[in-house]
């Protein structure tokens, strides 16, 4: 999608999960779904910030389905193209090369869709903070809209912030189908474990859309 962090400027590894190293590891372990997909890595490639979750319901992938294009969030300041994530050889998420940008699980659900979409973006890097740097800011209320290429506009709003353990990371509640349009942003956070080169927890926003 991030527990959030508490960053220490100037280190050698710092990024959302860590600039060269860091990766946000879920490490999901509980079933959503009959179809298998991809699960988490044991030893995450450098570019890796977010696995997807050893099950997830595989979405339509029509070609003619709309994509999210862009995110924003007046909360803390966010305003970002969103580039669409496949994964990588090894079957893990790949992540936005670029720190500045948020990315979505194109494998999952389009935002306005029925179901949780999730989007990731790195904490921090070596050079400061990333996109979802103040994620872990976001309080229930606050509104996050997607603007989609068919140029509609979807406006969610948060319920709740949840800084979990990566090893506890709650796959069912991020990713198991929902009957109505829901968005997940993820980023990493906690403690820096300067020994893994990786923060040890994940910061999750979790919203649902806005009505009327």
């Amino acid at each position: 999608m991030l527990s959030v962090l508490a960053v220490a400027f100037g280190m050698a590894a710092l990024a959302i999960g860590l600039g060269s190293k860091g990766h946000l590891n879920l490490n999901p372990t509980v079933p959503v779904s009959s179809e298998a997909a991809p699960g988490p890595f044991a030893t995450p490639p450098p570019s890796s910030l977010l696995p997807p979750p050893s099950l997830i319901i595989a979405k339509s992938r029509a070609a003619d389905r709309p994509i999210p294009t862009s995110i924003s969030i007046p909360a803390i300041a966010v305003d970002s193209a969103l580039v669409k994530l496949g994964l990588n050889p090894d079957g893990s998420l790949a992540v936005p090369t670029d720190y500045a940008k948020a990315g979505w699980w194109a494998g999952g659900t389009v935002p306005g869709d029925p179901g949780p979409a999730v989007v990731v973006g790195h904490v921090d890097s070596v050079n400061g903070p990333a996109i979802f740097y103040r994620l872990r800011s976001l309080r229930p209320g606050d509104l996050v809209q997607v603007r989609r290429s068919d140029h509609v506009r979807v406006t969610f709003v948060v319920e709740r912030v949840q800084q979990i353990a990566k090893d506890t990371f709650p796959t069912q509640e991020v990713y198991a189908e929902l009957p109505y349009p829901a968005l997940r942003l993820v980023t990493c956070g906690g403690a820096f474990d300067t020994t893994t080169g990786h923060y040890v927890d994940n910061v999750i926003v979790f919203a649902t859309i806005a009505s009327g």
